[in-house]
């Protein structure tokens, strides 16, 4: 990932008020490296939604987070994500989601 989706995501987890995640950047990033993530980008190739997960790829899957910036809720980019996301997983074979 580089910095500037690293910025864009960070503003993201602002965005929706997570910021729990934001106080501290270095173990938000630790965490984007332990799991696997989607993101949606607006016209001008930002970030505005994410989802991400982790799983052992054998038996389970637990789907993270899934984070749609204010001005592009209600859009159907949620459901976009999770649409992608699931038939990412589902190409591991059986899991538990």
């Amino acid at each position: 990932m580089d910095e500037k989706d690293q910025a864009e995501i960070y503003d993201l987890y602002e965005s929706v008020g997570w910021i729990a995640y934001t106080k501290n950047p270095d173990r938000l990033w630790q965490a984007f490296a332990n799991s696997q993530y989607m993101t949606e980008k607006n016209n001008q190739g930002e970030i505005v939604a994410l989802i991400s997960w982790v799983t052992d790829q054998a038996t389970v899957v637990l789907i993270q987070d899934l984070l749609v910036h204010p001005d592009y809720q209600r859009k159907g980019l949620g459901k976009k994500l999770m649409q992608r996301a699931l038939a990412e997983i589902k190409s591991y074979g059986q899991l538990q989601i």
